[in-house]
């Protein structure tokens, strides 16, 4: 006992203090929530935690991708996304190149299992990112940090990992989201590294998967970033090249409709933790705690103004605020701009967000430089996306549903928290040392 608490001692405070708020938030918080007799199904983030331990990886993105490349197989002249949406009733919202994948895996004779277990080397490759950035982060840019402040914080890199509700949420569901959010933890360390032509490439796959991520190279480009915008821009050519070749050019116009409609009806269900989806529970407009596969809320002029005002706010933020500043195209400016990517969407689904993670794990070593309440916020943000509060659910026939948006309010905390870095002393830090002299 005595020595355990030599050992405790001789750990960084900084290493301490994660220890004890994992306590606290990722077990307090979630044996509460469990014993609460108002948590439907005493239902918190170990449910999924415990699908992600055991590699039970749901089929959502491989069916909806699988059915896609089916119906364009027995239709190669139809209206693809017109025929699974409308008439399918399956809301496939890849793009065709993200076929690309489906097609190789089906012709190798790989199935949904190996799409899972794929999905588990990210679920793993992302708790060694973690590790990674708070190591380095933590030990102020030196690679001297104390064994034992080491194998604690890689532990630690694996408990908030599975413990961090979008992150296995996403892998629970069989999502693709788990690899796109490795890409971009990626996208963020790479950059921090100063390897910005490596940061394009993965940041373009991550755009041919999910189209949203694109505001990147808008981004890149403001901020003179052309190393990163080149690389972007031959991965997206020569991909988009390929998948014009294979699917068509109708069908790439016809993913545009898609995003149109789904666009302008968006999405109520709870699940949506978009201004959107706020926007559309406060009205009362569509389903809120069922999910219907084959219906999207109807189109309402006060949503898709309120949508459209939002996202424009913070686009515009994001690409023409501080562009010329010292500080402009560093990794604090970077994560803003991938955060933005997920906020400025009409439907930003719970899984969406394990961008944060990292971010999380990126920020942290910076915040401590900064006024205590920074780190406060931090945490209290933390706490709002790091778990699944079922008990919002009561509220959600009442106006106080907006607390069924807490993932949401989460993120603006940290997004504010990012903008509140590049206002603040210090500002100036050049891109590669941003991150080394925090």
């Amino acid at each position: 006992m005595i020595q355990l608490a030599t050992r405790w001692r001789a750990l960084r405070r900084s290493t301490r203090a994660l220890c004890l708020f994992f306590a606290l938030n990722g077990i307090g918080l979630n044996v509460l929530l469990t014993a609460l007799p108002w948590t439907p199904n005493h239902k918190t983030v170990f449910s999924y935690s415990a699908r992600t331990l055991l590699g039970h990886g749901g089929t959502d993105s491989w069916g909806q991708m699988a059915t896609a490349l089916a119906e364009f197989r027995a239709h190669a002249d139809g209206a693809l996304y017109h025929e699974v949406f409308l008439h399918r009733h399956i809301r496939f919202p890849y793009p065709p190149t993200s076929l690309l994948l489906t097609d190789a895996t089906e012709r190798l004779g790989l199935g949904f299992a190996f799409l899972n277990f794929v999905s588990v080397i990210a679920v793993l490759a992302t708790v060694a990112l973690i590790a990674v950035l708070l190591t380095d982060g933590l030990g102020g840019g030196s690679k001297r940090t104390d064994l034992g402040d080491r194998v604690v914080l890689s532990v630690l890199a694996l408990l908030y990992t599975l413990t961090f509700y979008p992150a296995v949420k996403g892998f629970a569901l069989g999502q693709i989201q788990t690899w796109i959010n490795l890409l971009l933890g990626l996208v963020l360390w790479l950059w921090m590294a100063s390897r910005e032509r490596g940061a394009g490439v993965l940041a373009a796959v991550a755009s041919l998967l999910k189209p949203q991520y694109g505001l990147l190279i808008l981004w890149a480009a403001a901020r003179r970033r052309w190393g990163f915008c080149v690389s972007f821009g031959v991965t997206i050519l020569v991909t988009g090249f390929v998948s014009l070749w294979v699917f068509g050019l109708r069908n790439h116009l016809d993913y545009l409709w898609m995003l149109s409609y789904a666009g302008s009806h968006g999405e109520s269900y709870f699940a949506n933790n978009a201004v959107n989806g706020l926007l559309h529970r406060l009205m009362f407009n569509g389903e809120n705690l069922a999910w219907h596969e084959d219906r999207y809320p109807a189109v309402n002029p006060w949503v898709v103004g309120g949508t459209l005002l939002t996202s424009a706010t913070l686009i515009s933020l994001c690409l023409l605020w501080r562009r010329r500043a010292a500080d402009a195209g560093g990794i604090v400016d970077l994560m803003i701009a991938v955060l933005t990517c997920v906020m400025a969407s009409p439907i930003a689904w719970e899984h969406h967000y394990g961008i944060l993670l990292p971010i999380y794990a990126a920020l942290l070593p910076m915040a401590r430089r900064r006024p205590s309440a920074l780190i406060v916020w931090l945490g209290v943000s933390y706490v709002l996306t790091s778990n699944y509060f079922g008990v919002t659910k009561l509220a959600a026939g009442t106006w106080l549903n907006v607390v069924q948006s807490s993932l949401l309010f989460g993120a603006a905390i940290v997004l504010l928290c990012l903008y509140r870095l590049r206002a603040g002393p210090g500002r100036g830090s050049a891109p590669e040392t941003a991150y080394a002299d925090c």
